[in-house]
Protein backbone atom coordinates (compact mmCIF):
# COMPACT_ATOMS: atom_id res chain seq x y z
CA UNK A 1 0.00 0.00 0.00
CA UNK A 2 3.21 2.08 0.95
CA UNK A 3 4.37 1.72 -2.60
CA UNK A 4 0.74 3.00 -4.17
CA UNK A 5 1.12 6.14 -2.42
CA UNK A 6 4.12 6.68 -3.64
CA UNK A 7 3.92 5.76 -7.33
CA UNK A 8 0.71 6.96 -7.81
CA UNK A 9 1.32 10.65 -7.46
CA UNK A 10 4.75 10.16 -9.24
CA UNK A 11 2.75 9.04 -12.10
CA UNK A 12 0.54 11.47 -12.36
CA UNK A 13 3.13 14.21 -11.93
CA UNK A 14 5.25 12.33 -14.87
CA UNK A 15 1.86 11.96 -16.64
CA UNK A 16 1.52 16.13 -16.40
CA UNK A 17 5.00 16.70 -17.83
CA UNK A 18 4.39 15.04 -20.62
CA UNK A 19 0.94 16.82 -21.41
CA UNK A 20 3.13 20.10 -21.16
CA UNK A 21 6.03 18.80 -23.46
CA UNK A 22 3.77 17.71 -25.71
CA UNK A 23 1.86 20.47 -26.04
CA UNK A 24 5.49 22.41 -26.55
CA UNK A 25 6.49 20.05 -29.02
CA UNK A 26 2.98 20.90 -31.55
CA UNK A 27 2.93 24.41 -30.37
Amino acid sequence: MVYRAITSPVIHHIGYIAIILFETFIV
